[in-house]
């Protein structure tokens, strides 16, 4: 799950787009954030929490489908294609 501090980061980013073996995650993590990957049927496919005090996370895509889905962290979304 990836939890962010709004406080000292507004903005997350998310790379590559298209998605290959694996999806980063920027942003400051000052706190633990909720992270989830969703399909398009809206099931969750990933989750977790970004560690506290992390500035990038990486989040293991190699075994999903081809296909789009939706990148949740904290209030921020963001649509990311495999």
């Amino acid at each position: 799950t990836l939890v962010l501090d709004r406080e000292a980061s507004e903005e997350v980013r998310a790379f590559p787009n298209p998605v290959g073996d694996e999806l980063t995650v920027d942003g400051n993590f000052l706190a633990k954030e909720e992270y989830r990957l969703v399909d398009l049927h809206g099931r969750v496919v990933l989750s977790g929490r970004t560690p506290a005090g992390s500035v990038r996370v990486t989040l293991p895509t190699a075994e999903l489908p081809t296909g789009q889905y939706v990148l949740q962290v904290g209030a921020e979304t963001i649509r990311v294609s495999k």
